[in-house]
Parts: C-alpha cells; structure tokens; sequence
C-alpha cells in the first residue's frame, strides 16, 4: 500500500499583480514601495523570531527552591534514622 502525500501550499505562492510604474503619480510610487519595505520588515522580523525562540525546560526553579527541597530531604532522612535508632535503644 502506498502512503499519500497531501501538498503544502505556500501562502507566498499568490501571484503578483505587474504595475506600470511610469503611468503612476509620485505618491502612489511612495506608497507602493513603502508596502513592499514592510512586507519584507515583516518576513525579516518572523524569522528572527523563529530563530530567538528556546525551549525552555518545564521544571525549571530557582536556587532558593533547590536549597529548601535539599535541606527538607536531609530533615526528613535525619528523621528516619533518629527513629531508627530510637527504637533499637529501648
């Protein structure tokens, strides 16, 4: 059996209109280029996002919480063995 393959399609793939620049008034011309400047701003900040975004570990924390869980662990097994050899005492 074969596998199928379904086609990605770019949303860059739309066909351009071609404007004649000549007939165009000096304003439109300003505003034309000024579109394409931030459509290109535009996909140049996208991909720097992209590249800048880091996945970060879910269980990350801080020093003061490494400290407490560490000292908590050593008062729970100091516990156990005062227990311990309190019941071997008796």
């Amino acid at each position: 059996m074969g596998k199928k393959y379904k086609i990605k399609h770019n949303k860059n793939d739309e066909l351009e209109e071609t404007i004649d620049e000549s007939t165009l008034s000096k304003k439109e011309l300003y505003d034309l280029n000024k579109e394409r400047k931030m459509k290109e701003k535009e996909k140049s900040v996208k991909k720097v996002k992209n590249k800048k975004k880091k996945k970060n570990s879910t269980y990350k924390t801080n020093l003061a919480g490494r400290i407490f869980a560490i000292v908590m662990l050593i008062l729970m097994i100091g516990s156990v063995i005062a227990t311990i050899s309190y019941s071997f005492n008796r």
